[in-house]
């Protein structure tokens, strides 16, 4: 199946999975993984909230809507329409805008070697943030 004929409830049941990924990683302390899964689920969460909150029940290709097709989850929350209400819990210093200042730089390019290793503390910031942080829960929950 490709992407454009998955509705958001598939791009959701992913993310989910994603994120399941992360926590078993997590435990091998394989944070650099962690990260990744953490990072994906995210993408994911986004891209299901964009297609809830603009009434779309496929993805776009990458023709009908090429600024769609990132990995920048600052973009995306933006195309999600989402970027003030996350501002705004930025700026009362919430749980929830903790883990978005943690989130929002999320960049696959970490995935790569760099030779300077990967720090454990960038995958068990991001998976906090995704999880306990409640991003992702809140991700999901955003339907208009």
């Amino acid at each position: 199946m490709t992407p454009e004929a998955c509705g958001p409830d598939d791009w959701e049941s992913q993310s989910r999975t994603e994120l399941r990924a992360a926590k078993v990683l997590a435990q091998q302390q394989m944070w650099q993984q962690a990260y990744q899964h953490a990072g994906l689920a995210l993408e994911l969460g986004l891209k299901a909230a964009i297609m809830r909150r603009r009434g779309m029940n496929r993805w776009p290709s990458n023709k009908e809507a090429p600024e769609l097709y990132t990995h920048q989850l600052d973009v995306l929350a933006q195309a999600a329409d989402l970027q003030e209400k996350l501002l705004n819990e930025v700026l009362a210093q919430t749980k929830l805008g903790k883990a978005w200042l943690v989130a929002k730089d999320f960049s696959v390019m970490h995935r790569y070697p760099n030779g300077k290793g990967f720090p454990s503390k960038s995958g068990q910031d991001m998976l906090a943030a995704t999880d306990q942080g409640g991003l992702l829960t809140w991700l999901l929950s955003q339907k208009r």
